[in-house]
């Protein structure tokens, strides 16, 4: 995400704005590719016995019944019944799942609740990813929501994985505040990730991108 930028990058507003969107949409991108590993090693690693059938038409929607078709793989559907329950606020997405992933990640016993949490994580941070633009407050209370729930278990690959999409999704927001606190969750869990250096970098550019976007605007073009 660096980009060593100088005073001569920037010739002009409509530059900044460029480079704001296309580090947004690669930011997008990352978190995509990287949630569609953690799903994929969420998949792999459920029980012998395998998930229920599912169908599109047979969800009463429940945090519980989402994290249910979510682990089974079913994106595509937990994403449409996530629209139509949330009604697009995050916000009752996150209370939900306060309220019944505890007993959700507890159904399989002890052996299965680190495999449970992980789930559970990457789906709040798909369902984080998918109101970036518009929603980003209920956004990063997601994530921290879902960084505590992982904070249970002991660090993993999977979880550094899940922490660097996070961080790329509070990258894309521009949030120096909620980019910080990602860092500092990230030093504690896996101290020596090269990534938090490339973080504290990106952060000290975000002031100066915004001080020449604000010059370069207030110029007269004459």
């Amino acid at each position: 995400m660096m980009s060593g930028l100088g005073a001569s990058a920037f010739p002009g507003p409509s530059l900044v704005e460029g480079r704001r969107k296309s580090g947004h949409a690669e930011g997008r991108m990352r978190v995509r590719i990287t949630i569609a590993v953690l799903c994929l090693t969420a998949v792999t690693i459920l029980p012998g016995s395998g998930p229920r059938p599912v169908r599109a038409q047979a969800i009463t929607v429940s945090a519980g019944d989402l994290l249910e078709y979510y682990g089974a793989g079913e994106y595509d559907v937990v994403r449409r019944a996530l629209t139509e329950a949330a009604s697009g606020d995050l916000g009752v997405v996150l209370e939900a799942l306060q309220r019944n992933a505890p007993a959700w990640i507890d159904a399989d016993g002890p052996g299965g609740r680190d495999r449970r949490r992980m789930i559970a994580a990457t789906f709040a941070l798909e369902a984080a990813q998918a109101s970036l633009a518009d929603r980003w407050e209920r956004s990063r209370a997601m994530i921290e929501w879902a960084s505590g729930l992982l904070a249970k278990s002991r660090p993993s690959e999977r979880e550094r994985i899940w922490h660097l999409a996070a961080l790329a999704l509070c990258e894309g927001a521009g949030d120096v505040v909620a980019i910080d606190a990602q860092l500092a969750r990230m030093e504690r869990r896996f101290p020596g990730e090269p990534r938090i250096v490339l973080g504290r970098a990106f952060i000290g550019e975000i002031p100066s991108w915004e001080a020449h976007a604000g010059y370069l605007g207030g110029c007269d073009p004459d």
